[in-house]
This record gives structure tokens, C-alpha cells and sequence, in this order.
């Protein structure tokens, strides 16, 4: 009672008292068993706190989705190229360790990073890069068709098919640079 009464004089309001019996979990049916109501009266936004709670996770739950999904690529990302770097210094080393066994440095193959543009199977080479460009285009270019159809037919009074532009004249963009990064070709 001394501590309801000192909750009333902080808060300045009365609480109400809740009822003393009610069911509990595990009694039989029509039985109800002693509950007590002090927590109740020494919090009595308990109840409330946890459904804010509930309320602020499920709401925060489409934001960490995108923000986990981009700290994993970042951290990808850098595990990839971390890894890339070891494996160019490894090549240097042993192309360092052949050369001090005596093996002339122009029978040892050539470097090729992983971004440099020589012809090749790596995937920095220009023919690679240049199919990936290609394919992409063709993709976009599919995608910005199908869409122009699909909206025109959804709504044919109104001019909302152009919205598949957008992705049709990104893959026009893509073949365009398709075609500028193809290596030429050596015709003698």
C-alpha cells in the first residue's frame, strides 16, 4: 500500500486496482488462481513498453535488411580483393624465386592481373568484359521491350509504357560500350 501511495504522489493520478483473481495458465478450467497486481501498479506501462518494443523492431526490420545486404557486399568486396592482392604477391614471388634459380625471366608467361586489359582467359580481359557488357545490353533491352508491352496493354489510353524506356536504353548504353571496350581485331 506504501508503495502505491508513494506511485500516486510521483505521477500525481490515481490507479485503479486491478482485479485480484483472474485465470492463470495451468489451472484448470473455471478455476482462477491469486495473482498479484503490484508489479502491475509499480510499472504499469509494462505492457505498453513491450508492444513499443514489438512495434519498433518490426518497423526497423525493412531498413536492416538493405544495411545488412550492403555491409556483406562491402565486406565481400573487400575480402575478394585482399585475397586478389595475396595471390598477385605470391606470383611475384615465385616469379622472383625463379629468376634468382636462373631461369631467364622471357621463358617465365607473362603476369596478368586480374584487371589488366591483355588478351587472355582472365576475367579482366577486354573480350570478357566486353560479353558481359554484350549480354547485359541484350538483357536490359529485352526487359525495357517487355515492359513497354506489358504497360501498354494494361493501360493503352495512357503513355505509362514509357517507363520501359528506362531499361531499354540502358541496354542500348551497354552495348554501346560493349562495342567500344571489344578488342580490335588484329587483321594483316
Amino acid at each position: 500500500a506504501e508503495r502505491v501511495r508513494r506511485f500516486q504522489l510521483l505521477h500525481g493520478r490515481r490507479l485503479k486496482p486491478g482485479p485480484a483473481l483472474r485465470p492463470s495458465k495451468g489451472v484448470n478450467e473455471g478455476e482462477q488462481g491469486p495473482v498479484s497486481t503490484i508489479g502491475h501498479y509499480l510499472n504499469p506501462r509494462r505492457e505498453n513498453a513491450m508492444h513499443d518494443l514489438e512495434r519498433l523492431m518490426w518497423s526497423t526490420i525493412p531498413f536492416a535488411i538493405p544495411i545488412i545486404a550492403i555491409i556483406g557486399g562491402i565486406m565481400l568486396a573487400i575480402i575478394r580483393t585482399t585475397g586478389q592482392q595475396r595471390l598477385a604477391e605470391l606470383e611475384r614471388r615465385e616469379r622472383i624465386a625463379a629468376i634468382e634459380r636462373g631461369v631467364d625471366p622471357s621463358k617465365l608467361p607473362p603476369m596478368v592481373g586480374p584487371y589488366s586489359y591483355e588478351s587472355g582467359n582472365g576475367s579482366g580481359s577486354r573480350t570478357r568484359r566486353a560479353h558481359g557488357l554484350m549480354i547485359g545490353g541484350l538483357v536490359c533491352i529485352a526487359v525495357g521491350i517487355s515492359l513497354m508491352v506489358f504497360l501498354s496493354s494494361v493501360e493503352p489510353d495512357k503513355r505509362i509504357w514509357a517507363i520501359g524506356l528506362m531499361p531499354f536504353l540502358g541496354g542500348v548504353a551497354l552495348l554501346i560500350s560493349a562495342k567500344v571496350i571489344w578488342p580490335p581485331s588484329d587483321a594483316k
